[in-house]
């Protein structure tokens, strides 16, 4: 009974052209992105031939199918041509080549009608998958420049004996960054062999950035007053070296943010708690925030209030390139991610995007 039914569906499937070879590997493409008509709409795979065909099928129930001829760019990757009736909607991809056929998968698009926002990429903790690197270390930071990306995030602590070090948590080797001195947290060692950081180092490497930013999160300290005087002292810091322009703020603690904003108004300083409508941070002083995407689901109306209030936003924790696009098309101004390199990417295609409406204008 079993032979006769998987029989029958190889029947089925030879009748309706449809072949079990893999014609193409890897497929790979931007889904869920603005697309424009004409747009030459790219494909990424192993395999296309010419004569290939991809068709569009719409998933809703009164929906088109498009059947798009594919042309070879360079190397792996492919376009097609968007055409000028193209819908809004989800569709179906599949790669069609004389009989035979294969799925590539499905691929929501949507015909932008006006330029979208092109969202900058910061690095969380910098580039760290660069040769050598490490998170907070100064091959990151390095490795950020290198790569291009708008920001290059670090923390930042402030020991015993006043000096700002760079380091994420609270100790590092069981060694407390509030509680020992600059001298004690020095000898200590990241994973690829650098020395821990101090905040001046960052300052002296961010001189040679001819784009990127640090983003200097002031990290809460034990004692509140240790937050905002460690903050007030990298601010000091960057003043002193006229470096003010290269640089952004984070911080969990509203004061931190407060006070830096008090002395300079026009910084860009981003509250991280995620609890504070933009309404509420434009009332207390503060320029910006950084939220993680829970927020904005939960109050998708913020990104659109914050930018009427004039505060600059950012979605951090966006390490796949769905949750990218998904923030993209939301209009956030920066990604923060731990992977850049795939960030750049979405990036790149929303400069695409933009450009072609600037071109029309």
């Amino acid at each position: 009974m079993k032979r006769q039914f998987l029989f029958s569906i190889l029947i089925f499937l030879a009748a309706n052209g449809v072949s079990q070879d893999k014609l193409v590997e890897n497929a790979d493409y931007f889904s869920g992105v603005p697309v424009w008509i004409g747009q030459k709409y790219e494909l990424v795979a192993k395999g296309f031939e010419r004569g290939d065909r991809l068709v569009l099928s719409s998933e809703t129930s009164q929906g088109r199918s498009y059947r798009l001829k594919v042309r070879h760019k360079a190397g792996d990757t492919v376009f097609v041509k968007i055409p000028s009736q193209f819908q809004t909607g989800k569709y179906r991809l599949t790669l069609m080549r004389g009989r035979q056929r294969q799925f590539l998968g499905y691929d929501s698009l949507w015909v932008a009608r006006q330029a979208p926002r092109v969202p900058r990429v910061g690095a969380h903790r910098g580039y760290c998958q660069a040769p050598g690197a490490v998170a907070n270390s100064r091959a990151s930071l390095r490795g950020a420049i290198a790569l291009g990306v708008y920001g290059s995030e670090f923390d930042i602590w402030l020991t015993q004996d006043n000096h700002l070090v760079v380091n994420h948590d609270a100790t590092l080797h069981g060694v407390s960054m509030e509680k020992s001195s600059w001298a004690e947290v020095r000898r200590l060692k990241l994973a690829n062999g650098e020395s821990l950081s101090s905040f001046s180092e960052f300052v002296e490497i961010i001189k040679t950035s001819p784009y990127t930013k640090l983003f200097v999160e002031v990290k809460k300290h034990k004692d509140p007053k240790r937050s905002v005087g460690a903050a007030q002292m990298a601010m000091t810091m960057l003043e002193e070296a006229h470096l003010l322009d290269k640089a952004e703020f984070l911080s969990f603690s509203l004061e931190v943010c407060q006070s830096l904003c008090q002395r300079r108004p026009q910084a860009i300083v981003y509250y991280l708690g995620g609890d504070k409508s933009p309404r509420a941070l434009h009332d207390l002083g503060i320029t910006a925030f950084n939220y993680k995407m829970a927020a904005f689901r939960k109050h998708p109306r913020w990104i659109e209030e914050a930018h009427a209030l004039g505060l600059v936003v950012t979605c951090r924790g966006l390490n796949k390139r769905e949750h990218m696009v998904a923030m993209a098309n939301q209009g956030v101004d920066n990604m923060a991610t731990d992977d850049p390199v795939e960030a750049l990417k979405v990036r790149h295609y929303y400069q695409q995007c933009a450009a072609h409406f600037q071109a029309k204008k």
